[in-house]
C-alpha cells in the first residue's frame, strides 16, 4: 500500500506546483489524465467538459482515450456522459456487458478497453464535465480507485473555478489598465493642446472631444494622435 500512497502524494504534489506556477488549465486536465492512468495503472484516460448542456472532449492522454471521448461526445452515451447527467461516479467492470450503451461499448472493445470509470468534475451543485478512466481489461473497481479518482477530479475541478475566476479577474485589471493608460494619454494631450494653444486645459479637452466626435473616433485615438503622431489643430475648433 505504501507505494500507492507515495504516488498519491507524488501526483498532489504536481499539482499542488502547477497552481503556483503559471496556471494553464490544458495543463492541469492534461496532467490529470497522465496523473490518473500512472496511479490506478489504467491503459488511457481522457477529460470531457460541459459547453452548456453537453459534454465537449478537451484532454486524453491517448489516441485510445481520444477516440473514445469523441465517440462520446458524439452519441451522447457511456459512462463518461452518465456521471456528468447524474454527477455520481459511474463504474464499468465489463463494457461488454452494457447493451444501453451500443455504439460506444462497440468503439471501446475495438479499441481494446473492457472497463470504464467516469467521475463527475463536480463544483457544489454544477457538474463541469467528467473524467473517463479506461482499462485494457475486466477490472473490479475499488473503493480505493473511486477514492484516488474522486480526489484527483476534485483538485481538477477546483483549478477550473480558479482558472475562471482568474480569467475574469484578469479581464477587470486589464480593462482598468487600459482606462488608466488612456487616462494618462488624454492628459498629456491636453497639457500639449493647452501649452502650445495658451489656453485652459478644459478648453484642450474641449477641442479634443468636438474632434474625435468630428471625426467619429475614439478620444483616445484622438490624444494618442496627438500625443505620438504629432496631430494638431488650432484652438478654433471649439
Amino acid at each position: 500500500m505504501l507505494p500507492f500512497d507515495n504516488g498519491l502524494l507524488d501526483a498532489l504534489t504536481r499539482f499542488a506546483r502547477t497552481l503556483v506556477d503559471r496556471y494553464d488549465v490544458a495543463d492541469v486536465l492534461y496532467n490529470l489524465t497522465d496523473t490518473t492512468v500512472e496511479i490506478l495503472g489504467a491503459l488511457a484516460a481522457g477529460v470531457s467538459l460541459a459547453d452548456d448542456a453537453t459534454l465537449q472532449f478537451v484532454s486524453a492522454n491517448s489516441e485510445v482515450a481520444a477516440e473514445l471521448e469523441r465517440v462520446q461526445q458524439e452519441t451522447e452515451e457511456g459512462p463518461c456522459h452518465r456521471a456528468f447527467v447524474t454527477s455520481t461516479p459511474v463504474t464499468v467492470d465489463d463494457i461488454s456487458e452494457h447493451d444501453e450503451w451500443p455504439l460506444y461499448r462497440a468503439a471501446a472493445l475495438e479499441h481494446g478497453v473492457h472497463a470504464v470509470l467516469g467521475v463527475p468534475l463536480v463544483a457544489g451543485a454544477k457538474t463541469l464535465g467528467a473524467l473517463n478512466v479506461y482499462h485494457g481489461a475486466t477490472r473490479a473497481w475499488t473503493e480505493d480507485d473511486l477514492r484516488v479518482a474522486q480526489v484527483l477530479t476534485d483538485i481538477a475541478t477546483g483549478y477550473l473555478l480558479h482558472a475562471s475566476r482568474l480569467d475574469e479577474a484578469n479581464r477587470i485589471n486589464e480593462q482598468l489598465q487600459q482606462a488608466l493608460d488612456t487616462r494618462v494619454v488624454i492628459e498629456q494631450a491636453k497639457g500639449l493642446l493647452a501649452g502650445e494653444h495658451n489656453i485652459g486645459v478644459d478648453a484642450a479637452f474641449e477641442i479634443l472631444r468636438n474632434h474625435a466626435r468630428s471625426k467619429q473616433v475614439g478620444l483616445s485615438d484622438i490624444a494618442q494622435a496627438v500625443v505620438q503622431l504629432g496631430l494638431r489643430f488650432p484652438p478654433t475648433t471649439r
